[in-house]
């Protein structure tokens, strides 16, 4: 499934973002998905759990709005306790 992959470059991504704020711990990631996305909701929150074991992610909430845009899956948000609360993503 290629939820796995999506779910381990949201980690990276994420990881890096907060670590950058000097957040400790992520607490909620905030997704769009667009009608391109392709993205089955149940799927990429059972491999998010999977793969954020064991780092600041574990435990962290994903919040995911489908839209109907003609795009693609979209970083919204990240929530964390410390550093900068809902750390700005591009």
């Amino acid at each position: 499934m290629h939820e796995a992959g999506i779910a381990d470059r949201i980690l990276d991504i994420v990881v890096a973002r907060a670590g950058e704020a000097g957040a400790r711990r992520i607490t909620a990631i905030h997704l769009e998905a667009g009608v391109l996305a392709g993205v089955s909701e149940e799927a990429l929150r059972f491999h998010w759990e999977q793969h954020a074991t064991g780092t600041p992610a574990e435990g962290a909430v994903l919040h995911l709005v489908e839209t109907d845009e003609p795009t693609d899956l979209r970083l919204v948000a990240i929530d964390v306790e410390g550093g900068v609360e809902g750390v700005a993503t591009p």
